[in-house]
């Protein structure tokens, strides 16, 4: 039982450090010009191109701002906003 439970902690402890890890990298990539570039050209790829975002500026996740958000569906654009 013991190792059991050894192997679950590790485990545990593995998971809670990959999320820390992953969630830091998100903050800092997302506050560069160049990871603000890399979520303006993904984002249409990961949508199937329903959702286009142009002039990502400010800080991320506290205060983001876009120049132009532009949702669609398989009938076509129901939402350009110029923000």
């Amino acid at each position: 039982m013991r190792r059991g439970v050894k192997i679950a902690a590790w485990t545990t402890g593995g998971l809670l450090t990959l999320i820390v890890l992953a969630a830091g990298a998100l903050l800092i990539i997302g506050n560069t010009d160049w990871g603000r570039a890399l979520v303006v050209r993904m984002t249409p790829q990961l949508t199937q191109g329903h959702v286009q975002l142009a002039g990502i500026h400010g800080s991320f996740p506290a205060a983001l701002d876009l120049d132009r958000l532009m949702l669609s569906d398989a009938d076509g654009v129901w939402s350009r906003d110029s923000m």
